[in-house]
């Protein structure tokens, strides 16, 4: 956020103030502008401004020109998410989830600019493709927060057990296959383990 004010000449000098308070912390490299960056609630007041040549000072009770403006800082909805990716076989049911603060927050889902959908978690019945999702949080009051979340839908791994007989006697062998017939080969093989 800045606030501009306006000064003419020069040796002129510039003060900010925040509810009467002078401000030394301007991030901004020009006298005439008063920035903030990472505004938190607590940045809320009425900012003010001070001109002088030195001989004459104008500050508010002027009253012959607006030089204070009231900023109010809202809090933001806070989303996170216990991990960016989550993966699914293809075919199985999938979710994406995020926590809010405050937990009243309506999250409304987000896939290409169109929506996929409301309410956390969302549900994505037999996925069959990758989603790269962006979750809205909204709340009266609140400021919004994005957050983006994949879900990746892997190959559907099964056991395949190829036996002769119907049994398996000790001293016999065999062959365990992992089978991804039909969805794809495995994305992520360090996620699979054989224990």
């Amino acid at each position: 956020m800045s606030i501009s004010g306006a000064y003419g000449e020069t040796g002129s000098y510039v003060k900010w103030f925040r509810d009467g308070l002078e401000l030394t912390d301007n991030a901004s490299s020009s006298p005439e502008v008063y920035a903030i960056e990472n505004m938190k609630e607590s940045d809320s007041g009425v900012y003010s401004f001070e001109v002088s040549n030195g001989v004459c000072t104008v500050t508010g009770d002027a009253g012959a020109t607006a030089v204070s403006a009231l900023v109010e800082v809202q809090k933001a909805v806070t989303l996170t998410s216990s991990a960016s990716e989550f993966i699914f076989a293809k075919g199985d049911d999938a979710q994406a989830e995020v926590t809010a603060e405050p937990s009243t927050a309506t999250i409304t889902w987000y896939e290409n600019g169109a929506q996929a959908g409301m309410g956390n978690p969302l549900n994505i019945p037999g996925i069959d493709r990758d989603y790269k999702l962006m979750a809205v949080g909204t709340a009266a009051g609140y400021c919004n927060d994005t957050i983006e979340v994949s879900v990746l839908a892997d190959a559907k791994a099964v056991i395949a057990l190829d036996i002769d007989n119907d049994a398996i006697c000790a001293g016999n062998s065999i062959e365990l296959t992992a089978d991804t017939t039909g969805t794809g080969n495995v994305r992520f093989p360090e996620k699979y383990s054989i224990k």
